[in-house]
This record gives structure tokens, sequence and C-alpha cells, in this order.
């Protein structure tokens, strides 16, 4: 009897501490796609602040449960390929990756990156975007059925 409500004890603690544990939640993520280059510096791989526009995020509840994101002016390289946008949920975390198919040529541009994550709750996040494996950028998102707005990032 002793050792039957032992082992309940036990399997009962490794049950709530399973639950405990904040778990990763992949989302769906329907890619819209990128721009073309609105302007490009040429030969050196470098530019200057004042050569670009200010980057910038805008969000927007597409419909219910659906957050859409446009990503403008983000320097990418000139002869992209292809572009990738990844997202999964960690807690209160929304964790965004860029991975950019192509950086052959010597030029940056500035690219416009559209895409919308679904089924998202509604809530307040920390996001997370990360550009081929380097966190780029972090902010905080009140994410509602009526949410909109931009964050301008530095």
């Amino acid at each position: 009897m002793k050792a039957c409500l032992l082992i309940i004890f036990v399997a009962l603690l490794v049950i709530i501490s399973l639950n405990s544990c904040s778990k990763e939640v992949a989302k769906s993520i329907f890619f819209s796609g990128y721009s073309d280059c609105k302007s490009s510096t040429q030969n050196s791989g470098t530019y200057s602040l004042s050569d670009i526009d200010s980057e910038y995020i805008q969000y927007s509840t597409l419909e219910p449960s659906v957050l859409a994101i446009i990503h403008h002016n983000l320097l990418l390289n000139c002869e992209l390929k292809s572009f990738i946008v990844d997202s999964k949920i960690v807690s209160d975390t929304i964790k965004i990756s860029y991975t950019a198919i192509g950086n052959d040529a010597n030029c940056l541009c500035k690219r416009d990156i559209g895409y919308s994550i679904k089924e998202l709750p509604y809530a307040l996040y920390v996001v997370q975007i990360r550009l081929d494996n380097f966190l780029y950028a972090t902010f905080n998102l009140d994410f509602s059925s009526k949410a909109q707005g931009e964050i301008v990032l530095k």
C-alpha cells in the first residue's frame, strides 16, 4: 500500500514538473515574400545611416488570431536568391528566424519582407528576430483583435 502511494506521489510530481516547463510551439507562417531592391550601395559593401530610410516593423491583426508583419527597409544582399521566415512561441516570446540565401554580391540594398503568423493567441509578447542565426532585434508587442502599429528598429 505504501509503495503504491509512493508511486502515485512520484507520478504526480513528474506530471506537475512537466507542465510547468515552458513549451516551444512552432507556429504556421504564411510568407508573402520580399521586395526587389529599393536602392543599393555598390562595391564597398558598407553604408551610412544617411543613405537609408529608417528600418521599422509594421504589424496588424489581419483576421482573428493572425498577426501580419511587414519588415520595412531590411538591408540584405543585392543578389538575394531566396528568403526563409520561421517562427515559434516559447512562453511569452515569439522567436522569428530569417534566413537569407544567396549572399554572393558585394552590395547591400533595402528590401521589405512580408509574412503573417497564424493561430496566435492574443497576449503581450516579447518578439525576437534573428537574421542568419544572430539576434537582430527585440521588442514588445501587444497582440489583440485590433492590434496595429509601427516599431522603429535602431
